[in-house]
């Protein structure tokens, strides 16, 4: 599954929206030039650093704000894929 998640159009930490997922059996990613584990998502170096540079029209190289759910065999898959 892909959620796109910006901190600056919603009131409550984006982090609550990712530890619901987690807690529906998900594991959160997001895509820095090859798929990173959430854990590594900073939301100062990943969105904050661009708000002002952003405009709706352009996207920055760098801000993150898709992340990428999977579970079960999708996860496994993930899991498999890496350790080539």
């Amino acid at each position: 599954m892909l959620v796109e998640i910006e901190q600056r159009y919603i009131k409550i930490p984006m982090d609550d929206i990712i530890k619901l997922l987690l807690s529906w059996d998900y594991e959160a990613f997001f895509f820095d030039g090859r798929l990173m584990p959430y854990h590594l998502f900073d939301y100062h170096k990943h969105q904050y650093v661009f708000l002002e540079k952003l405009t709706s029209q352009k996207q920055i190289r760098g801000y993150i704000n898709n992340f990428i759910f999977l579970r079960g065999h999708s996860y496994t898959l993930y899991k498999l894929w890496n350790l080539q």
